[in-house]
């Protein structure tokens, strides 16, 4: 987005702020400084801030990554505040993280989508309340309760609540080779457990699962539609056309046929009444079952390592990639039947009815083109889903920033175990080659950087056992049969690696 660059400052020269498609903003910051101390004081006055850290190398230069913010000026202001800026930055644009216009109205999708089905809820209320019926009112109200939950959290800006959730997984893989964490490590603030108020948490839930929300009012609002369809039904084959009804019908059919009687002018009222709803029937069940897909079907990321499949197998495999797709397809079935049992009403001569009905057009022509927006859109989480691809490295920073902090004898085996982790398809769903090389580059970039430095690198070439008491189920036996292994992996890795 932009680069802010103090010349004139001896702490922090650089702050480059990137912003990408679905508005996630975070930062990165250089200091040309060897002052560990006062890399140290920002540090924690970042951190006790609540802003999450990551070191981080961007562009082969040794940063600090800052996140858990939306504006520029509220970490300009900090900084500023404490004087490691001046005010007087050379601004320039940055367009590392520029995407293409179609990338970016992809990652607004679904708040399109949420803007076509306003229009959209609106005109099926009115349809309802036309028609004087309290079901199809009450889907109106459900089709219309996720629009501004769509409007508000539909950009997908999901990183900072997956950098979270992939640092929680991560503390526990890394403790099965590493009973503690490092001291000062991200990792430690990341899963730090931040007290929030109802309305934070009611806020965090909505941008994680504005889809599933979604998917879930549409599976009620098709409920009250098959319910109301089969309520009209049992009425009319209970009690027969009302009154007024075939009024209608026998002004309408009495022009052509003048000696029809009212028992012709019944059946074809009920014919005309019958085929409606049971469209309208089709309505609630195809919405019910594709809300309820769409809702309850966890998307997964393509994982490079896992064979091809075919069949039935590749099938779902499909549709696990492309949930919202497939519930947008389910949809737009179902909004072909709403246009068809349209079709039917306006050949009817219910007076009242017929009121109704252009609403229910309006509300049919929206909803195809909302049901477009969903299915190009992703729920931006999942298994090894990723809302913007800063998390990708940011995730890997956060695995180097641990690593670098272990004993050497330990770092090379943790790289692999960790990469592999890290390539698992509910993570980053990467090629295990790639995500292991990828942090063995990480884990080297580190080793210099400032920001790692004044968290303190481990110097000790003897790795710590793990204690007994923290681990009783491990023997003497087990803890020196593990030491030994280290032990050779120090001797047979000694000239690999870099000394700090």
């Amino acid at each position: 987005m932009s680069i802010y660059t103090y010349s004139d400052s001896k702490i922090i020269d650089q702050i480059t702020f990137n912003k990408t498609a679905n508005g996630s903003m975070r930062a990165y910051i250089h200091s040309p400084s060897d002052d560990i101390e006062t890399i140290k004081t920002v540090l924690d006055t970042l951190k006790n801030n609540e802003f999450d850290l990551i070191p981080y190398t961007l562009g082969g230069k040794p940063c600090i990554e800052v996140r858990g913010f939306q504006r520029e000026s509220k970490l300009i202001t900090l900084l500023y505040k404490n004087k490691w800026i001046t005010d007087n930055p050379v601004i320039q644009p940055d367009k590392e993280d520029t995407a293409s216009w179609v990338d970016k109205f992809k990652n607004r999708s679904l708040q399109v989508a949420g803007g076509l089905y306003a229009f959209g809820d609106v005109n099926f209320i009115a349809y309802g309340w036309k028609d004087s019926s309290a079901l199809d009112m009450a889907a109106g109200i459900l089709y219309g309760l996720p629009t501004p939950i769509l409007l508000a959290y539909g950009r997908n800006d999901q990183s900072q609540l997956q950098i979270k959730d992939f640092a929680k997984m991560m503390a526990k893989e890394f403790k099965k080779e590493v009973q503690t964490l490092p001291d000062g490590c991200s990792l430690q603030t990341l899963t730090a457990d931040h007290k929030k108020g109802v309305l934070q948490n009611a806020s965090d839930l909505l941008q994680r699962y504005p889809s599933e929300f979604m998917n879930l009012c549409y599976a009620g609002a098709g409920a009250c539609i098959l319910m109301a369809a089969v309520k009209h039904l049992k009425g009319f084959s209970a009690h027969g056309v009302p009154e007024k009804t075939l009024e209608g019908w026998m002004e309408h059919l009495v022009k052509s046929k003048p000696d029809i009687t009212k028992a012709m002018a019944s059946e074809l009222a009920l014919k005309n009444i019958r085929t409606e709803n049971y469209m309208n029937a089709g309505v609630g069940i195809t919405t019910i079952t594709s809300g309820l897909f769409g809702a309850l079907v966890k998307e997964k990321a393509h994982d490079p390592d896992e064979p091809e499949k075919t069949g039935l197998s590749a099938a779902w495999n499909y549709a696990r990639e492309h949930p919202l797709t497939i519930a947008a397809a389910g949809f737009m079935v179902s909004t072909m039947l709403h246009a068809g049992a349209t079709w039917v009403a306006t050949k009817g001569q219910d007076p009242k009815h017929k009121q109704a009905v252009p609403f229910r057009i309006a509300f049919v022509v929206s909803a195809l083109m909302a049901e477009l927006m969903v299915a190009i859109s992703s729920k931006g989480h999942g298994e090894g889903v990723v809302s913007d691809k800063s998390v990708d490295e940011s995730a890997l920073a956060i695995a180097a920033d641990l690593i670098v902090k272990q004993p050497k004898g330990l770092q090379n085996h943790l790289i692999e175990e960790m990469g592999k982790f890290l390539g698992r398809n509910d993570v980053l769903a990467m090629k295990d080659e790639l995500a292991v090389d990828s942090l063995r580059k990480q884990v080297e970039a580190l080793r210099n950087n400032p920001w790692v430095k004044a968290e303190g690198l481990h110097h000790d070439e003897h790795p710590v056992p793990i204690p007994v008491a923290v681990a009783p189920a491990i023997d003497k036996a087990a803890v020196s049969a593990w030491q030994a292994k280290v032990a050779t992996g120090e001797q047979n890795n000694a000239n690999m690696q870099p000394q700090v």
